[in-house]
């Protein structure tokens, strides 16, 4: 989030007000209502949840701009703190965060602008809106992918896309199951009501996007472009939301570069080999019996990016207590890749 305190208090003013305004808050019911009870459907398979969620998040921005005209939604690069996600200030106890983990036996989150009893997670008096927002965060193993991973994943030519799609899947599954724990609110069929669940999607989004820039065959997936069915709850195809600069609408996405956006910039520059040569933590394993709920065929998964993680595993492995400093934060030695 490289956004200003002024900025950040705006983004979440937008968030609020969404789910507690009357104007705006049946818009936004209406959208977490479809995710949580169709989110063993459809949302979550291979061919739906990359086109789907850009469309669904598209739809989540396009509430906040009713409400602040010049916001834009905003993503997380959770890559670059992967081995501690949650020691940073976007989860500090003020009002331009988004507050800490939650607290007492049920895990109820208690500090920042969304705290219990002040905030109300779900509006209005509908099925969902006793729900209590919940998290516990995951500080001793988060299971996030690294810059360093993210950029060997990003080498896949499209001829591998099964396994690009596969492996990001995963690690956006990690994110809802593991770093947040199997208790919070993020990690089950109510994420989308969790005030992070965009910063996360946005994110994985760019992923994808900064996947497809690559050129036309990225970007056009025959896997995608061939689908004739209509996305799930929707009137469009997922060819209507591969081009992010040619969405249905008129609309034209562009992402704004991470303030460390240098470090992927030098890690996209080497090769495969060059990358494994950097000292870092080893790929996140993806083995938690949580995560079979958010997918139709987890055994699958599970091999896919076993045999991902075997193929491309860093050839100097280290271990956390072997890096310190920003490079602890994020899970390779920033001197390696300097000297490539």
């Amino acid at each position: 989030m490289r956004l200003t305190t002024e900025e950040r208090l705006q983004y979440i003013y937008a968030i609020k007000t969404a789910r507690s305004d009357p104007r705006y808050s049946k818009k936004f019911y209406d959208l977490g209502y479809f995710h949580t009870v169709n989110f063993c459907k459809e949302l979550h398979c291979k061919v739906s949840l990359l086109p789907w969620h850009r469309w669904f998040i598209l739809q989540y921005e396009n509430l906040l701009r009713e409400i602040v005209p010049n916001i834009t939604l905003v993503y997380w690069d959770w890559s670059m703190v992967m081995a501690n996600p949650f020691n940073i200030d976007l989860w500090d106890d003020n009002d331009w965060s988004f507050g800490g983990n939650g607290d007492g036996v049920n895990n109820t989150v208690i500090t920042g602008p969304f705290k219990e009893p002040e905030w109300k997670m779900v509006p209005g008096v509908g099925r969902f809106s006793n729900l209590q927002f919940k998290r516990k965060f995951n500080y001793t193993y988060p299971g996030l992918p690294s810059a360093l991973h993210l950029a060997i994943l990003l080498k896949l030519k499209p001829n591998e896309a099964q396994e690009f799609l596969d492996v990001l899947l995963g690690w956006h599954n990690n994110f809802h199951s593991k770093a947040f724990g199997f208790v919070s609110t993020m990690s089950d069929e109510y994420a989308v009501w969790a005030p992070e669940f965009f910063l996360h999607h946005a994110f994985l989004d760019k992923c994808w996007t900064d996947w497809q820039e690559q050129g036309y065959d990225y970007q056009f997936l025959p896997f995608f472009t061939d689908q004739t069915r209509h996305m799930y709850g929707t009137h469009y195809l997922p060819i209507d939301f591969v081009d992010t600069k040619y969405q249905q609408g008129n609309v034209c996405v562009t992402y704004e570069r991470s303030k460390q956006e240098w470090i992927h910039k030098l890690l996209r520059n080497l090769t495969i080999d060059q990358l494994r040569d950097i000292r870092g933590l080893t790929f996140p394993p993806f083995e938690s019996e949580q995560v079979r709920k958010l997918l139709t065929n987890h055994s699958t998964y599970v091999d896919v990016i076993a045999e991902f993680n075997r193929k491309y595993k860093l050839r100097n492995p280290i271990t956390l207590d072997e890096l310190d400093g920003t490079d602890r934060e994020r899970g390779f030695r920033i001197h390696d890749l300097i000297e490539m």
